[in-house]
């Protein structure tokens, strides 16, 4: 009795070998492609996580390059102003470093905010 069961379960199991054997076969082309495609966006070294990663830090990267440069255009103006005009050092003067003439008193008054 147990030897009939141990044949008829070996006998189902390559019946189902032989099912998955043919269906492999019979779909060789959408396995392999469906192993690439899992290889492609998951294992690589360039995967999908990793490319929208680099795509967010280039786009990151690029705002602070804009805001960089919008930054060196306006602090190159102010050197010129202050390089070529008197009254605009003597303000920058008095505004950050809160200087003088001698005879002067500097109050300064703090906004809250």
């Amino acid at each position: 009795m147990i030897l009939i069961l141990t044949i008829k379960m070996m006998k189902f199991e390559t019946d189902k070998l032989k099912k998955i054997y043919q269906y492999i076969l019979k779909n060789k082309f959408k396995i392999t492609f469906a192993i690439f495609f899992v290889w492609i966006l998951f294992i690589d070294d360039y995967n999908i996580i990793r490319l929208f990663k680099y795509n967010s830090e280039v786009n990151r990267l690029e705002k602070q390059k804009k805001y960089i440069e919008t930054k060196l255009t306006e602090d190159s103006e102010k050197l010129f102003l202050l390089k070529t005009d008197n009254q605009s050092l003597e303000k920058f003067a008095r505004e950050e470093y809160f200087m003088h003439k001698p005879n002067e008193e500097v109050i300064v008054i703090k906004e809250i905010d």
